[in-house]
């Protein structure tokens, strides 16, 4: 009976500890479809883009140079890139699963979550080192196709450069913010409040099993 009682370790759980598992398991997947779209370009998925309609055949093959241009970036690096994406991949979906058990039960793993955000987040930086030159051939490429779809429908086709810059400054933007978030994760996870309610609460859960 003991173990049905109430004890300090299953009280109510901090709003910031939930609040991190939600942002873990949203980290988790975003980092995970990104990982995998890299796996499976690296497997021989095309890298399609829309020439249908673009009849200037100067501006098609400027994309065709820009496409071939990407592709040789991307595979120049695949030793290093590939397995890294494919580690991505799987610790991506490591968190997303004890982000869930944690968040919805009172399962083992904050332990062992908290080392899976911090290898995540090692992992992107790496990613956003590793894959320069193909983020910037990409960007190459994305910027001739717009600016060829702009032109076909009669509007300005410099508009395109904005955006293109946007992208350029908000790669490393979005990388700082999401090592910033990790960082308040794993100290959400590390904070007193959150072992009391987890790591107690695994405790109660696995001794009332023997009573």
């Amino acid at each position: 009976m003991a173990a049905l009682s109430e004890s300090p370790g299953t009280s109510q759980r901090p709003w910031y500890v939930t609040l991190a598992l939600i942002a873990t398991f949203l980290f988790a997947i975003g980092a995970g479809i990104e990982g995998w779209d890299r796996v499976r370009q690296y497997q021989g998925a095309e890298t399609k883009v829309e020439l249908e309609g673009i009849r200037d055949e100067p501006t098609r093959l400027v994309i065709k140079q820009r496409t071939d241009a990407f592709l040789e970036a991307l595979h120049s690096h695949k030793k290093t890139s590939y397995p890294l994406h494919v580690a991505l991949f799987l610790v991506s979906a490591a968190m997303a699963t004890f982000s869930v058990r944690i968040l919805f039960s009172k399962g083992f793993g904050r332990a062992l979550l908290v080392q899976l955000v911090s290898v995540q987040a090692a992992l992107m930086v790496a990613r956003y080192v590793v894959d320069g030159d193909a983020r910037e051939a990409d960007l190459a490429l994305q910027r001739a196709h717009k600016q060829a779809v702009f032109a076909m429908v009669g509007q300005d086709a410099s508009l395109v450069d904005p955006f293109v810059k946007a992208a350029r400054v908000g790669a490393p933007i979005y990388l700082g913010f999401r090592t910033l978030i990790s960082l308040l994760i794993i100290a959400a996870l590390l904070d007193s409040k959150a072992r009391d309610a987890l790591d107690v609460a695994d405790t109660d859960e696995s001794t009332s099993e023997f009573e």
